[in-house]
């Protein structure tokens, strides 16, 4: 992911690697806007706010639309960022810079490299994702949800108590 992305400057395959080290659903990951970057004593933290959701009208779906919730009560949360994840983001940064997209505090992190929304889809990272395990030889991640047990299981053999996971996954 990170070879594809300096080759191309897209930032999709920058969101694979965040998943994998935030454990974020992929519609908080979507959503994300710079501002959610915060400093706290000195630890940088990604604070999850907003979701990324189908839009209904008349009970059918039009699209997806951003709302300033996640998907429960306790989605609202915290992450602290890895030394990897604050150097993904400042990549991230950079190619928006280069590829003409704006990175101001209420822009959004992933953006859509053509026309359409500001923000991207599960599906513009989707593609990637498949890439990524085809390059790997692997089908073990079928979708985004896999990533996040992934790394919830990675965290509790860790040694993670199960209060903080909890926490830690937004549930």
């Amino acid at each position: 992911a990170l070879k594809e992305a300096q080759e191309t400057h897209n930032t999709i395959p920058l969101g694979i690697i965040c998943l994998f080290e935030m454990g974020a659903r992929i519609n908080e990951l979507t959503a994300l806007k710079w501002c959610d970057i915060e400093t706290r004593r000195g630890q940088k933290y990604i604070h999850i706010q907003r979701s990324l959701i189908a839009n209904y009208v008349n009970g059918k779906a039009i699209g997806k639309k951003v709302v300033p919730h996640g998907k429960t009560a306790k989605a609202n949360r915290h992450i602290a960022l890895t030394t990897t994840m604050q150097n993904i983001l400042s990549l991230v940064r950079e190619y928006n810079t280069k590829n003409g997209k704006p990175t101001g505090d209420d822009n959004f992190i992933f953006q859509r490299p053509r026309k359409g929304p500001e923000y991207c889809t599960e599906r513009s990272f989707q593609r990637v994702l498949e890439r990524c395990c085809a390059a790997a030889h692997t089908e073990v991640f079928k979708s985004f949800h896999d990533i996040r047990r992934t790394v919830c299981t990675n965290l509790f053999y860790a040694g993670m108590p199960m209060k903080d996971l909890q926490v830690f996954m937004g549930h």
